[in-house]
């Protein structure tokens, strides 16, 4: 068991658009620990992603970690972002908020 208890919270988790990148394991881990998932995914995406939580070839990556079960999304959020320029505010670059690849909230339920 995870000791973190996510029971109750809910986690929208940005940046899915296959089974093996970053979020989709800690999207996976706040699952395991309890929080419902909603992802945020790129309209050219979304099919992937929903292809992935159906196909048997994939069950094997939607186990969740710690004998929780598998993997179940609520719901899908269609996002596109407008990426900014890099920031020169000062003289070492630095990305804005728009520019994050992946982004998890936790929020009540």
């Amino acid at each position: 068991m995870i000791p973190i208890d996510l029971k109750g919270k809910v986690a929208l988790v940005t940046g899915v658009g296959d089974n093996v990148g970053f979020a989709w394991h800690i999207a996976k881990t706040l699952q395991a620990a309890g929080a419902t998932l909603f992802f945020a995914v790129h309209p050219r995406l979304v099919g992937i992603v929903e292809s992935i939580m159906e196909r048997d070839t994939d069950a094997e990556s939607r186990i969740l970690p710690y004998g929780q079960g598998t993997m179940k999304i609520e719901k899908y959020f269609l996002v596109m972002l407008a990426l900014t320029p890099w920031t020169m505010s000062t003289k070492k670059p630095r990305m804005t908020n728009a520019m994050q690849s992946m982004a998890i909230f936790l929020s009540k339920a």
